[in-house]
């Protein structure tokens, strides 16, 4: 199957593709690799009909993109990303349909681990930009950030939040005025295109706080 990639990615109405893989993929959509890996992704996870193997099969890739980038010696010194640090878990992050189901079954799982009142506040914010920001920061802490400002589903965290890394100092990823600042990220270029891949696949993408309450709704009309 070929995907019509502009289509998709300048559809309106919702979170298509995270702004960064897209801009990445509107820079190096005419060079070959680039577009090749794109397409040659979202066939990949067409063939793979379990929703679990498709989803570890979409973070390993993408891990794998991003290693392969950190691993030159010149690249970690100059990352400011730290354990602990959690700027970004207060900006508005968007996901794919498969990301939002695995993550809403460990939510359903441990129920009274997580702040579900705060859940349905962010979730009202749909996928506009400007409903979210317009939150206070204490509102649109990442459901899955603990007591100690670190990810407690680390291992199924959404390929987004594998894959930016900020050269900037980490204080500039800071959106608590609502407003997000320039930062400079790290070029993971190949792994912004598996994502590009990913989200061209998906029956549904969008924010997720969003994509989680209607993944949650869902599970449990489900059972």
């Amino acid at each position: 199957m070929r995907y019509n990639l502009t289509n998709v990615i300048s559809r309106g109405g919702c979170i298509n593709i995270p702004a960064i893989a897209s801009r990445t993929y509107t820079r190096l959509k005419q060079e070959a690799h680039y577009s090749s890996l794109v397409q040659t992704f979202a066939d990949k996870l067409k063939e793979i009909k379990s929703l679990f193997e498709r989803v570890k099969f979409f973070h390993q890739k993408v891990d794998e993109a991003v290693n392969k980038v950190l691993s030159n010696e010149f690249v970690s010194p100059r990352i400011s990303c730290r354990p602990g640090c959690a700027h970004c878990c207060y900006t508005q992050v968007s996901v794919t349909q498969d990301e939002a189901e695995i993550l809403a079954s460990r939510i359903i799982a441990n129920a009274d681990e997580f702040d579900m009142g705060r859940l349905l506040v962010q979730a009202q914010a749909l996928n506009s930009a400007d409903k979210w920001y317009g939150l206070s920061c204490a509102k649109r802490r990442c459901l899955f950030l603990n007591d100690d400002n670190l990810c407690s589903v680390y291992e199924d965290r959404p390929a987004v939040c594998r894959a930016n890394y900020v050269l900037s100092a980490k204080e500039s990823c800071s959106t608590e005025d609502g407003q997000e600042h320039h930062v400079r990220l790290l070029s993971t270029a190949d792994a912004d295109m598996i994502i590009v891949g990913a989200f061209v696949h998906s029956a549904e993408n969008g924010a997720l706080p969003f994509m989680l309450w209607r993944a949650i709704n869902k599970l449990k009309n489900q059972r």
